[in-house]
């Protein structure tokens, strides 16, 4: 019953997360420096688990799983900020309906897996789902290639196969660790490699961002808090729960997505993309459940 409490924890706040982070896109925040700020919080805030939780040695792999998390998940971060940016967020959400189908592609291609009848169905429920998100009532077309060459929506989808590939990782981590010590590493590795990416690739954005925080702390706050929530009960429902069937859930969170873009930032057709998002979810949890079958 907790693991339930977690996703539903989980699908509460990343929704909270999304909105604030497309403010801050709009609002022109480098996407590398919002990532520095959210690891620079997250590190200090779960800093303390370090002096009553023991940290797992050195010959656990514990560390290099971390190291290796974070590098995906940096750099998914900075896509889902440029993704974010040029993407209504009712669409937004609802592609992250793709990391099933893309962590199946993976199994694949590097595990020799080979996705049986249902899994190609819920892949092709998510496409024909997709389909809906740029769907215009008004001359009855769906016009998925409009999606197909949307440079957001391709920022979102290379997003999440960087995630697909960290996950691996950091479920090796917290499984040899508490939520709390992985929740501060992953930070901690994330921070040192955004630092470094900043001060070579962005530095002289900094000065301009720094101001921007100036005067929108509530913003650059919500997003630190709420990512903050938003990795430590993935982590915690990666600590006791199939994997695969915990994201499958999260897809519940594109929901929330498209009711926020809608009421916010005035995004069209909601409820053609509150349908589209559903069919999607459906897609997603056929394939986990196939899979968690097998």
């Amino acid at each position: 019953m907790i693991e339930y409490l977690f996703v539903a924890g989980r699908v509460a706040v990343g929704p909270a997360a999304d909105f604030y982070k497309k403010r801050l896109a709009e609002a022109k925040a480098d996407p590398l420096y919002v990532v520095l700020l959210t690891y620079a919080f997250v590190a200090a805030v779960s800093l303390p688990a370090l002096f009553f939780i023991e940290t797992p040695p050195a010959a656990s792999g514990f560390y290099l799983n971390m190291a290796a998390a974070s590098v995906f998940d940096t750099l998914g971060m900075v896509f889902v900020m440029l993704a974010i940016g040029v993407t209504d967020l009712s669409i937004y959400g609802p592609l992250n309906a793709y990391k099933p189908a893309i962590a199946l592609a993976l199994g694949a291609v590097f595990l020799g897996e080979e996705p049986n009848a249902a899994g190609l169905a819920g892949v092709a429920v998510i496409v024909a789902g997709s389909a809906f998100l740029s769907y215009a009532p008004g001359n009855g077309e769906t016009h998925l290639g409009r999606n197909l060459l949307s440079k957001g929506v391709w920022f979102r989808l290379l997003s999440i196969l960087l995630f697909c590939i960290g996950v691996i990782f950091l479920k090796k981590a917290v499984l040899v660790s508490s939520a709390f010590v992985t929740l501060f590493f992953w930070a901690a590795f994330g921070l040192l490699l955004s630092v470094a990416l900043l001060a070579v690739f962005r530095a002289r954005a900094v000065r301009g961002n720094i101001e921007l925080t100036r005067r929108r702390p509530a913003d650059f706050a919500a997003v630190c808090i709420s990512m903050t929530f938003v990795q430590a009960l993935t982590l915690f429902s990666f600590k006791i729960m199939f994997v695969g069937y915990a994201i499958a859930l999260f897809q519940l969170a594109s929901l929330p997505d498209v009711f926020l873009g809608h009421r916010f930032f005035g995004e069209k057709n909601i409820t053609v993309r509150l349908l589209g998002a559903c069919v999607m979810i459906a897609g997603a949890l056929l394939i986990v459940l196939c899979r968690q079958a097998k």
